[in-house]
Formats: C-alpha cells, structure tokens, sequence
C-alpha cells in the first residue's frame, strides 16, 4: 500500500493535474473563458433636451461650459452657443438627466430634467428646453462665516451667541457681544413623552429674524444678494411634543428633526437708534438652512446652524467670498465653502 502511493502521486503529475491544499482554485474570469458573452445593455431610447443658459435678468448667456448625463449611460460635454443653447440628444436608458455649468465671473449651477414616459421609442415630452440660470459673480466680501455645531450650555437660560466670535457669550463661552439670545426648555418623560421649545430673540429693539422666500436653488449662490431692509420679526420659536396619546405635533418641528435645507433666513443685529427711534445703524446676517436642537429626549441637546455675518455696518451685501472668512482657525466642520 505504501508503494502504491507515490506511484498515484507520480501519474497525477505526470498527468498535469494537481491540487494544492488550503488554496482556493484560480478564479476564471469572463475574458479567459472562451465561451463567455459578455452582458448585453438593455436597449435605451432615443432622448433629446435643449438646455438654455441665462443670467437673472433673463438675457442669454453664451459660452457657458455644460457637463451632461444619463446615469450609467451617455454623457456631453461642451458649450452653450451664441444664443444660449446647449443640445442633448442620443440614447437613454433612464428618465433623468443631470447637468452641471461653468463659467468664468458666474457662480456654478446644476440641473435635471425628468422625462414622464416613452412613447414610440422616443422619451417624452420630446425635446423640452431647461432654462438654467447662472449667477454673475459681482461682490463678494468678507463675512464672519461658521457652521456651528455646540452643546446648548443651561436649559431655561437666556444665553447669548456672539457671531463675530462664533461662540456662547461669557460665562459660557468666549463671546462678548450678544448678537442672538436662544432660549431652551424641555420636558421628557420618556423616548415617546417629551417636548422641547427653542426660541431666538434679540438684546436690540430694531434687531430682528425674517425667513427667506427666495431660493436660486440651481446655483452655488442660493440666496438674494441683499437682506432686506425691512419685515424682521422680533423673535422666533420652534416647538414639538410627543405623548403616547396625541402622538408628535408641534410648530417649526423641522428644526427638531434633522433641520430644512431650504431653509434660510436674515438676520439684523446690533441696530442703534437715533433720538426719534427711527434705525441709525445695524449689521445683516443670514442663516442658511434651519436652525435646529438634536437629542431633547436625552441627557443633553445640541444646536446647529450655519451663519454669515458681514462686518460692514448697514451694508446689506450678503455675497460672501469663501476665500476671506474673518473666523480663523475653523475646523474642518465649521468651515463654510458656500457664498
């Protein structure tokens, strides 16, 4: 028997046959099989779309880079010509197509367009036109600017934010100057019984909050270059209660829910007055997104909000320029990259 083995280890060898034990067999891709096929594409359909570039006047902006694409499928690359107009045309597999414009003195864009069906091999509606709006870079200035993430120091306190520090003001935090006064109360009986109330209101009788309608969602600047010079409200609260019996309710409860991006308000701090009460001087800022209180149902809650001031007083230029925030030594997280 002893004999036998080596002889059946020799004529495998010899065979050309071998396995190795505690290795996997070589894996055989695709390729190295002669009688793979490689997978088919499903058939697209034939889609076409115009896109239109213009500032916010409406006039026509030519020359405007364009990167476009079916997902997984095509894309284009070019230019909008004379008349503002960049073609998408070829086959597609999905009903969405995406887009991303660039051009020297304008704020980057982005688009999509959804077609709604296939009808005779052709997506439709058939050839649409998207107007895409670029923003002309005019005035960029530099702001106090922070996204700004902290742990809410005292419940049932007046507590101060200093913007132009980016922190509580004393004793709980570096700041001198109040800016914003917020407020936070809460009650909590359990993960399915609590409520939380989170107010702003101001030290000044002409500060105030305004919440934003306009919106340029499709540009890298989103908001109106100018706060407005009037409709400040002089608080602003945010409210939400859970019971086992009335479930969740409650006023602004985004703001308790993982916030609203598109969300945004102005702001008017420090305003002075002159002899008759009429406004004498004041400093504008915006929040971008909402203002929002994490965790009330446990052992602490967190603020988050993302800020712009500008230093300038009764300049309501609210076009920030990225690359000159007056906050210095930011981290990662607290950076802000938006105008």
């Amino acid at each position: 028997m002893r004999r036998a083995i080596p002889c059946l280890i020799a004529s495998i060898f010899a065979a050309g046959a071998f396995v190795v034990l505690g290795d996997a067999p070589p894996v055989q891709t695709g390729q190295d099989n002669q009688n793979y096929t490689p997978p088919v594409r499903p058939k697209g359909f034939h889609a076409r779309i115009t896109i239109r570039t213009v500032d916010e006047d409406g006039n026509v902006v030519p020359g405007v880079a364009v990167d476009a694409e079916f997902p997984a499928w095509n894309k284009w690359k070019g230019s909008t010509d004379t008349n503002g107009l960049f073609v998408v045309d070829g086959e597609a597999g999905v009903f969405e197509v995406f887009w991303r414009v660039n051009k020297e003195g304008y704020y980057s864009g982005r688009g999509k367009f959804e077609f709604q069906k296939v009808a005779n091999g052709s997506w439709q509606p058939w050839s649409p036109i998207a107007t895409q709006l670029v923003r002309r870079i005019m005035n960029p200035v530099p702001m106090y600017a922070k996204k700004v993430a902290t742990k809410i120091p005292k419940t049932n306190t007046d507590l101060g934010f200093d913007f132009t520090v980016g922190d509580w003001v004393s004793p709980y935090g570096k700041g001198h100057c109040v800016d914003v006064i917020f407020g936070y109360s809460n009650r909590v009986s359990g993960v399915r019984d609590f409520e939380g109330r989170l107010a702003l209101t101001f030290p000044n009788v002409l500060d105030g909050i305004c919440e934003n309608s306009v919106r340029f969602k499709d540009s890298w600047f989103t908001l109106p270059r100018y706060a407005p010079d009037q409709g400040y409200a002089t608080n602003w609260f945010a409210y939400i209660c859970q019971t086992p019996l009335k479930g969740r309710h409650g006023e602004k409860t985004d703001a308790f829910l993982g916030g609203n991006a598109q969300k945004s308000y102005f702001v008017r701090v420090r305003s002075k007055v002159d002899e008759n009460g009429k406004l004498e001087e004041a400093h504008y800022a915006k929040i971008v997104g909402e203002i929002e209180a994490s965790g009330i149902a446990g052992p602490w809650t967190a603020l988050a909000f993302t800020y712009y001031i500008n230093p300038t007083p009764n300049d309501r230029n609210m076009e920030f320029d990225p690359k000159k925030n007056l906050l210095q030594n930011l981290t990662g997280l607290e950076q802000v990259h938006e105008p």
